[in-house]
């Protein structure tokens, strides 16, 4: 039981803390006015894609021995 809390808790601490250094950052002016719109699109083009590849590569079943390189796992699936 403790595991299934803490498997919900880690996620959520960690968007607490980005949103809460988020807040503490524009409070402080350390950010500048655009930078909701700079981060939306980096979130869109960058980041969601890259953790899609990353699901994907180590999700394989190449990858299953090889968990920490799942983009050599999934890249060797294409070789010939």
């Amino acid at each position: 039981m403790i595991e299934t809390f803490l498997a919900t808790i880690n996620p959520m601490l960690t968007l607490f803390i980005c949103i809460v250094l988020g807040f503490v950052l524009t409070k402080l002016k350390l950010l500048p006015e655009n930078a909701s719109k700079v981060m939306a699109k980096l979130e869109t083009y960058a980041f969601c894609p890259a953790l899609s590849f990353y699901t994907m590569a180590s999700q394989t079943p190449a990858a299953a021995g090889t968990a920490n390189q799942p983009y050599s796992a999934f890249l060797a699936r294409f070789e010939t």
